[in-house]
């Protein structure tokens, strides 16, 4: 399925799902909009699998049926009845497969600054809710829902409802961490190994950058990455670079020369090398193959 196509969610997304009934898909706002069927949403505007898109602001996935597998900054996740991701800005998203049942509700939204906030600032977070909370937060879309259809004009009123639910998520998040809060020193390296990947990839290529970073040996760090994922550092740093350049090569029409020199390539031919290496298509192939 590597050559289904998927689009960034974007102004013409938006407006394409316009056009789909606002109580099943789309309700939106300049700081906040809502999805109420995730598949239908896909089916009418292009989003598919496996091709990844980076979200502007912080967005809410309830998952209502079915099975997915998702990349979420790099990091893969299930993805079935009654589990939550919350997701920081400037986040990537992929689907990687996805089961005819599968579909979901979704919340993109920016609000001022908030405690209740704090706790999803980098990462991608996984929540599974008991049947109970899931039908607590399947009413919380309703009345999300109900606000759209009425008109409501005050951002404060989205804003108080978006931060109650994100308040009961972050106590949510404590039960889960707070009765086992340590985490083993190899997994938080891990952990933020691929936060740092996600910032500096494009920039930042070596393995020596990210070791320095994080106050070890580049040995040290290869040696755990690897324990940790089965991946070597390296993969992860090609596979997240891999990903900047199908955003840049879909998202913009700049020629490979340009992009080359964006993602820090000598000149095109080497990105090719290296993108073929990555993808098994060339760039050329791969935006051919975007083409709507």
């Amino acid at each position: 399925m590597k050559d289904s196509h998927i689009k960034e969610v974007t102004n013409d997304t938006r407006s394409a799902a316009a056009q789909l009934d606002k109580r099943n898909v789309n309700n939106y706002r300049p700081n906040f909009s809502l999805i109420m069927d995730f598949r239908l949403l896909m089916e009418h505007t292009g989003i598919t699998l496996n091709q990844p898109y980076r979200t502007k602001e912080q967005r809410l996935l309830f998952v209502t049926g079915g099975h997915a597998v998702a990349e979420f900054n790099a990091t893969q996740m299930d993805l079935e009845k009654n589990v939550v991701i919350i997701m920081p800005e400037n986040c990537t998203m992929e689907l990687l497969s996805a089961s005819g049942e599968f579909n979901a509700r979704g919340l993109a939204f920016k609000v001022r600054d908030s405690e209740n906030f704090g706790f999803i600032q980098y990462n991608a977070l996984k929540m599974p809710l008991s049947e109970k909370e899931g039908a607590f937060l399947e009413k919380y879309f309703q009345l999300f829902d109900e606000l759209f259809s009425m008109s409501v004009e005050d951002d404060k009123t989205f804003e108080s409802l978006c931060s109650f639910v994100m308040f009961y998520l972050h106590h949510k998040y404590n039960i889960i961490h707070g009765g086992n809060p340590f985490i083993s020193r190899p997994q938080k390296m891990f952990n933020d190994f691929i936060v740092l990947v996600n910032r500096c990839a494009v920039t930042e290529r070596g393995v020596e950058y990210y070791a320095k970073r994080l106050d070890v040996t580049p040995n040290y760090l290869s040696a755990v990455i690897k324990e940790q994922s089965n991946k070597t550092a390296k993969e992860w740093i090609n596979h997240i670079l891999a990903r900047e350049a199908r955003l840049m090569l879909r998202g913009s029409k700049d020629n490979l020369e340009t992009i080359a020199a964006a993602l820090g390539f000598h000149n095109a031919a080497q990105f090719g090398t290296f993108f073929k290496r990555e993808t098994g298509m060339t760039p050329g192939e791969y935006r051919d193959s975007q083409a709507v």
